[in-house]
């Protein structure tokens, strides 16, 4: 069963992921984009939930699409 808040985490999750894949964006600028203020607790959250940080999944982001 997943709480309100842990499906909207995943919602911004995913908007972000799509970004990093398909945007010249910054991560900061992504983070703020999703609704972060603080790059690095955007990407303390992003690599909990998929497991690599901001910058190493849009390095992987061909093998993603």
């Amino acid at each position: 069963k997943m709480t309100i808040l842990e499906y909207h985490t995943g919602l911004r999750m995913e908007e972000a992921g799509w970004m990093l894949r398909e945007s010249p964006l910054s991560v900061s600028e992504i983070s703020s984009r999703v609704g972060y203020s603080e790059p690095f607790y955007f990407s303390s959250v992003f690599r909990k939930c998929h497991g690599i940080s901001p910058r190493e999944y849009r390095k992987k982001a061909p093998e993603f699409s």
